[in-house]
Formats: C-alpha cells, sequence, structure tokens
C-alpha cells in the first residue's frame, strides 16, 4: 500500500459557512466517527476509516493493564492444541501483512517482524495432530520441517517431537500505540473527556479493551478479562535456536540477547502491577524446559480483553444504529485486528454482513 497523505483531509474539525442577515457565520460540525479507545483495535478502526475518507476523533485516556501496551504480539497462524488454522487466516494474514506495512510507511518505523516459531509438542495427542494438519490443505501451508523427538534437546526439552510453524512472527504493539497517538496529536485528532459521545460525532466505536465490561451500553457481553504477564528478559548462559519457542510458555527473540516471554492467566487484579512471586514464577517455569539462563530486566502487566465463547465481538449495537464496537481480540490480536478492523468499517460504511458468530448482536436478549 503507498503512503497515504492525510493531513490535509482529516483536521478533526470540520465547519460550514453560513450567510444570516448577509453576515458569513463559521459553524463548526460533528465528525463522522469518534473512536473511543486508542489501543490496537482503535488505532486499526481510526485507520480504516481514515483511509476511506471519514472524518474522526479518537478520545483515549491510557490507564492500567493495557493489553496493548503489554503484549507479545504473536502471529501464529496455527494457535490451537490440535493445530487448527486460524480462523479466515486465508484472507487474514495477507491483509494483515499490508496493513502493518502502511502504517510503517506512514508512521516511519518497524512494526512487523517475520520470525518462524518452534512448536514443541506438549502431549501425546498432539503427534497425530500434527500429521492431521500437515495433511489439510489449509493448514499444511503453514506446517513447516518436522523434528524427531530430542532435537532441540538440551537447549528446548522435546521429548515428543516439534515442528515450525512458518510465516509466523509478532507486531510491536507498543511502537504502533504510542506513534500512531503521536500521530492522531499531531492531526489535532485526540480528544479529552467529553460527556455524550453523539454530541461530538455521529457515531461513535467503542474499542475500550478490558474495560468495555464497565460500559453501560455493551453490558448485556459476558466479558471474561484475562491478566497476563509478559517478561523481558537478558540471556546470559546457554544457547537457544534463532526462532519464536512455543511449548506452553513462549520465548520470542529481540535483539542483542533480549527474549520477551510469556504468558500467564489470571483473573484478577486487572489494573495492578506484576508481583515479584508472579514474575519468578514464570521465569521458573520457563527455565524448567530450557538449559538457557536469563536475568529478568523488566516485567509488564496486561488485561486480554475477552469474553465467555472465545470470539471477538463487532458491530452496531441492536437497538442503537449509531453505536458500534469492537472488542474482545484476547491473545490474537495481531493477526486478527486489522481484518476485524476491515469487516467492522465494512459493515458500518457499506452496510456489509458480520458473521454471526463474530456480531455483538448474538449476546443481546433484547
Amino acid at each position: 500500500m503507498s503512503r497515504v497523505n492525510i493531513r490535509p483531509l482529516f483536521t478533526g474539525k470540520t465547519s460550514t459557512a453560513q450567510v444570516r442577515g448577509g453576515l458569513c457565520y463559521i459553524v463548526e460540525s460533528k465528525a463522522d466517527f469518534l473512536v473511543i479507545g486508542q489501543g490496537v483495535a482503535g488505532s486499526l478502526v481510526t485507520w480504516e476509516l481514515m483511509r476511506r475518507g471519514q472524518r474522526v476523533r479518537v478520545l483515549d485516556e491510557p490507564r492500567a493493564g493495557a493489553a496493548s501496551r503489554s503484549s507479545g504480539g504473536l502471529v501464529n497462524p496455527l494457535a490451537g492444541k490440535k493445530f487448527p488454522p486460524a480462523w479466515r487466516v486465508q484472507e487474514a494474514l495477507p491483509y494483515a501483512r499490508d496493513i502493518y506495512a502502511a502504517l510503517e510507511d506512514q508512521l516511519g518505523c518497524r512494526l512487523w517482524f517475520d520470525q518462524p516459531m518452534l512448536r514443541v509438542l506438549m502431549d501425546e495427542k498432539q503427534v497425530p495432530a500434527l500429521d492431521r494438519a500437515a495433511a489439510d490443505p489449509l493448514a499444511s501451508a503453514f506446517v513447516g520441517e518436522s523434528f524427531a523427538p530430542g532435537r532441540w534437546a538440551p537447549q528446548v526439552a522435546d521429548p515428543l517431537g516439534s515442528f515450525v510453524t512458518q510465516h509466523a512472527g509478532w507486531v510491536d504493539f507498543e511502537t504502533l500505540v504510542t506513534r500512531f497517538r503521536q500521530w492522531l496529536a499531531e492531526q489535532d485528532l485526540l480528544m479529552g473527556e467529553v460527556e455524550e459521545p453523539l454530541e461530538v460525532a455521529e457515531n461513535v466505536v467503542y474499542c475500550e479493551g478490558w474495560r468495555g465490561q464497565e460500559n453501560p451500553h455493551f453490558s448485556f457481553v459476558p466479558w471474561t478479562p484475562d491478566r497476563g504477564l509478559i517478561l523481558h528478559l537478558e540471556l546470559i548462559s546457554g544457547k537457544l535456536p534463532p526462532l519464536i519457542i512455543n511449548r506452553g510458555q513462549w520465548l520470542r527473540p529481540m535483539w542483542d540477547g533480549r527474549y520477551a516471554a510469556g504468558a500467564t492467566h489470571g483473573w484478577d487484579r486487572f489494573d495492578q502491577p506484576p508481583l515479584e512471586d508472579e514474575v519468578m514464577a514464570l521465569l521458573e517455569t520457563i527455565q524448567e524446559w530450557t538449559t538457557a539462563r536469563f536475568n529478568v530486566v523488566g516485567a509488564t502487566a496486561g488485561v486480554r480483553p475477552a469474553v465467555n465463547d472465545r470470539t471477538p465481538v463487532l458491530g452496531r449495537h441492536p437497538q442503537d444504529a449509531r453505536r458500534s464496537i469492537l472488542n474482545g481480540l484476547g491473545g490474537k490480536a495481531a493477526l486478527r485486528a486489522p481484518f476485524l478492523a476491515r469487516m467492522l468499517v465494512n459493515s458500518l460504511l457499506a452496510g456489509e454482513a458480520i458473521p454471526e458468530t463474530h456480531d455483538v448482536a448474538r449476546f443481546w436478549k433484547g
């Protein structure tokens, strides 16, 4: 995608001239959309709307626990225990690449990193599951070289074998959110608090992450937010293959002997920083299956926005069409967020149907 010259088109302040009594009055008009929340989902919805010529404002207050600033950002086309291909991966993956490339060009920073993933088999059931994935017409495109048990020992314990997931990688969410926020500020598109969003814009899109559970308009959604830890590690001894290693927990090489590692799951302390005991518990779990040794140089906690069926929610409110939502992306946002943002915007602007499995209306009881 080519660079988008948005500055002259989207100032966030639109006005019309009215002539009354021989005098010309400048009257400020509403934006087309107000996006509430500027995490990954909100940033990508904003980008999609602006690319379509919409006048957009963004309301955001960075708060503790945001998943976008404390996420591994992993791109895994085969994310389940039985290695099924991700939902509509044949469309979502190339679209994600295109969108992140366009944002890299616009923001002047790198966001997407290709990096194959070493998937270590964790139980006996995964051995035939891998065979089925390798024979599946869609999944097989992502199944790379497989390895016999012990291939990576003692660096990585692999008693049942392993394989490489191709077309994997990661997205630097922290840089994306930070640089996109700076860019929005330069365009004068960021807002502080407003009492009634529909007084600012004709339509409102809520992309509030785990705090969506506090939104009274979407209180009918069965939210199940999930707090996770990410460690920032320095390799002090040992050696690891230059791959993302996924073995229940994951290790992601960065640069200069640094790694990111995750993750944990928890259902409380949503806005609290990591505790020393939970940091050490995660580190010890990782070091049970690798001979590599690390120093912890940092740790962050974030809350994955999720709902009880583990499927994102998007679309218009069933009784208030001017309010819509994109949320519940969970731990798979890097791959599916761009595609779902486009799906939502296509629905809002062109009336395209959202699949029932993803439509927020699936939870509406009237």
